[in-house]
């Protein structure tokens, strides 16, 4: 099976993906391009564009060179390894001689004019095009115009201790003389001479094999041993040797949190380390996690804008219902559905539920009303953050485990809004789109709600932490190393445009779909994965020269190779274990909270469901239409004319089904509805004979020829105090069963379900129901603007069309 694999499959796939590959990008290109005309035209230039158009500013204008050479005479670029070729282009078109040559490569700096300080084994950044081969061609250009290359190799940063271990491991790793793909290695040649009792080199922590290697469990205990070591060494377990500076600056031998900085090498489990700090009572600072994607917060509140947005579809309102934030059990949810409630926020309360459930559902939506009426009357950044203030959620946030990052996450996401808005997005649903974006793709920073708190433990993504520095370092979570395959490589070697090679692949569950691929892609592959493998020895190599005293590296010897760590194994000989605190953990505990009795609830429910709180004064009062009819007269005697409020949905459901397409198996969406209603099966010949006689009514006829039909159509139309005897404002809701539009105007159709005995009956209900197809004929002319030239009742049971 190998070898017919190997043999056929694979290559034929192959074929099919690069046949494909060719119209994929062809389709793709022209949205391409005219999404870049787009944001050209609308002045919604991401930063990309500007460097690009900035480029070719300099590349077509010579006076513009000219103008900038003569205001900007000597160009210094830092952490140049971290420069794409586009910001290198920039840069030599600012320093060149030849003003009028295109082409940046055959660009000579004036001599003096430029200054370039990079370390090529930091270069980290090749996912957002800053690549090792941008360094060795402007490298090579400025050699080959006369300049020099000076090598640096003196640290001030670390003690010799650290230099030490450092030296020779990257020795090893790194080549003797630089190729295409990685740097050479250059000596770490330290200055700063180690102290005797002070707390300097570098250790290990081995976690103990864990059954079926579980990395969330490896984790667990790193972090668990991490937090404990540095409470023990902020209470005085270790001493730390200061530098000059740090003396002047009245820093102590004793460590502060922010002597410490905790590096992953992926996002992952970055919440058990902060949770480890914050059960020790550690302050810390989290950059470059995914926080923010995995807020359940967040989640929260979208439900809640979703439902606020489409008030008419009970799905939504219903998973905001049953979220954490309102808490309403699905026992109370059918209770509410099976007494006849509707999941609306306009529609009102059975009054035959119990009063504590009443209490509940009527402060709910009384709510949601309030929730909605902000969207329509304020600006939708300014909505969103009264509905937050309103819910209370960004204290309930703090108030919880790592409650200042998921408080900031909030906080965060007012911030994103408002600029949103700044930028033209305006709209509610544009911006609860735009946050439901944002919580798929992440952010890159965190909010520090607490900026004042500078003195903290900084816990980070790999990619975060150049540039920076601690006295002790941390390289943690060794149970989690990833290795997909690339995607694509972009050609950038010699004096051709640079070319790029893409798969293209879609998202399928858990896994990516290949639908195209380059040909010959599995070259293209071997070059980009010797170019990543290369970058993964530099980000080891920056990991390892973060540290001013101490570094200390999480091992799992159990299964070596799933440490992202795992290039330093066989380097740890003579290196000491870390001081084992408090023992080993097995894995999470259960934490003691605050018991709270039933008394406290009730208590607390008094608060939020009583009187004295604000949001249950209502500012208008609500009625629906059915009931201001009812109010009217007592109505004929239910238990003579009906058959229960259930034999009334199905009928209304089916019908509404009908109206927009005929189910292509009929029967067996009959038995559905009935079963969901809890019905006798055996009405469902009664149900169709009922259906089919009205299916071919010459009012159904005239239906299926109008020019636009309706179904099941919510209405709410505010009612100005006076008006229909209302003593104060009122929006009146109701829900008009048909309409359908003609000719003459619009047709307004009401089902009526009741059990007809004699002509006497019809009329009694005839009479009963007129008023309610009245007002819904009043309101619709009012929304519409358009006349209604016929209402009516029609009574299933009779299959009978009455105008009323």
């Amino acid at each position: 099976m190998t070898w017919w694999k190997i043999g056929y499959i694979v290559p034929t796939l192959a074929a099919w993906h690069e046949h494909r590959h060719k119209q994929l990008v062809d389709f793709v290109l022209p949205a391409v391009e005219l999404y870049g005309q787009r944001r050209m035209e609308q002045s919604k230039l991401n930063y990309q564009d500007l460097l690009m158009q900035a480029a070719a500013l300099l590349s077509e204008n010579p006076e513009v060179r000219q103008y900038f050479q003569a205001r900007y005479s000597h160009l210094l670029v830092d952490e140049f390894q971290d420069t794409d070729p586009i910001q290198a282009q920039i840069m030599f078109y600012l320093t060149g001689q030849e003003i009028d040559e295109r082409d940046w490569r055959k660009l000579t700096p004036y001599p003096g004019s430029l200054f370039v300080v990079g370390d090529p084994k930091q270069a980290i950044y090749r996912f957002r095009r800053a690549d090792i081969d941008t360094y060795n061609e402007v490298k090579r250009l400025i050699e080959n115009s006369g300049g020099k290359i000076l090598y640096l190799t003196t640290n001030f940063r670390s003690l010799q201790a650290i230099g030490d271990w450092v030296n020779p491991v990257f020795k090893e790793l790194l080549p003797e003389k630089a190729d295409s793909y990685q740097a050479a290695f250059t000596s770490m040649d330290t200055v700063r001479q180690n102290i005797n009792g002070k707390a300097c080199g570098v250790k290990t922590i081995t976690i103990p094999k864990i059954k079926y290697n579980k990395a969330e469990q490896i984790a667990f205990i790193d972090a668990g041993r991490i937090a404990r070591w540095i409470r023990w060494a902020i209470d005085g377990g270790i001493s730390l040797c200061r530098t000059d500076s740090e003396l002047e600056a009245g820093l102590t031998d004793n460590p502060r949190p922010e002597d410490f900085m905790i590096l992953l090498r992926y996002k992952a489990h970055m919440d058990l380390y902060a949770r480890a700090m914050e059960e020790q009572g550690i302050p810390f600072r989290i950059a470059g996690g995914d926080g923010f994607s995995n807020s359940a917060e967040m989640a929260e509140v979208i439900k809640i804008l979703r439902a606020i947005i489409d008030p008419d579809d009970p799905v939504l309102l219903v998973a905001a219902l049953r979220g954490s934030l309102f808490g309403i059990s699905d026992n109370q949810l059918w209770l509410f559905k099976q007494a006849g409630g509707h999941f609306n926020i306009y529609s009102d309360v059975p009054s035959s539920i119990n009063d504590n459930d009443k209490g509940v559902f009527e402060w709910t939506f009384n709510m949601f009303r309030q929730f909605r009426e902000w969207t329509i009357t304020l600006p939708a950044s300014a909505a969103m953050q009264n509905i937050m203030r309103e819910l209370g959620i960004i204290s309930h946030a703090l108030t919880g485990e790592l409650g200042k990052s998921r408080s900031g996450h909030l906080l965060q996401s007012q911030e994103f809004l408002a600029a949103a808005e700044r930028s033209g997005i305006t709209s509610f649903y544009s911006l609860v789109e735009y946050l439901t974006l944002l919580m798929e793709s992440g952010v890159e920073e965190e909010i520090n709600i607490a900026p004042w708190e500078d003195d903290a433990v900084r816990l980070m993504n790999l990619h975060k932490a150049k540039g920076l520095e601690a006295p002790v370092v941390f390289l943690a979570n060794p149970g989690k190393n990833v290795k997909w395959p690339p995607t694509m490589h972009i050609n950038r070697v010699g004096d051709s445009t640079p070319r790029g090679y893409f798969v293209i692949q879609k998202q399928k569950s858990f896994n990516k779909e290949t639908l195209g691929q380059p040909v010959t892609w599995d070259r293209y592959c071997q070059i980009e994965q010797q170019y990543l493998d290369a970058e993964e020895t530099r980000l080891i190599y920056v990991a390892a020269t973060r540290a001013k005293n101490l570094l200390v590296v999480s091992t799992y010897p159990g299964k070596p190779d799933l440490s992202a760590w795992h290039p330093f194994n066989g380097h740890f000989a003579g290196v000491s274990e870390l001081e084992d605190v408090s023992g080993t953990d097995s894995g999470p505990t259960g934490e003691e909270g605050i018991e709270i009795s039933l008394e406290d609830l009730d208590e607390a429910k008094g608060g939020f469901l009583g009187p004295r709180n604000p949001m249950n004064e209502p500012s208008y009062n609500v009625a629906a239409v059915t009931e201001l009819v009812k109010g009217k007269s007592g109505g004929p005697a239910r238990q003579r004319t009906g058959r229960g409020q259930s034999w009334g949905r199905v009928m209304h459901r089916v019908l509404e089904a009908c109206a927009e397409k005929v189910p292509s198996n009929l029967e067996l969406f009959v038995e559905n509805i009935l079963a969901e209603e809890e019905r006798d099966a055996g009405e469902k010949t009664e149900v169709l004979n009922l259906v089919n006689g009205i299916l071919k009514s010459s009012l159904w006829k005239r239906m299926l020829k109008s020019e636009k039909r309706f179904v099941e159509v919510p209405l709410s139309v505010k009612v100005e105090t006076g008006e229909y005897g209302f003593t104060t404002e009122t929006i009146v809701s109701g829900a008009i069963d048909l309409v359908f539009l003609e000719e003459d105007g619009w047709v307004l159709v009401d089902y009526k379900t009741d059990t007809v005995e004699d002509n006497d009956m019809l009329a009694e209900l005839v009479e009963y129901y007129t008023p309610q197809v009245q007002m819904y004929k009043e309101y619709w002319e009012e929304i519409v603007g358009e006349k209604v030239h016929e209402t009516g009742l029609y009574f299933t049971q009779l299959q009978q069309w009455i105008p009323v």
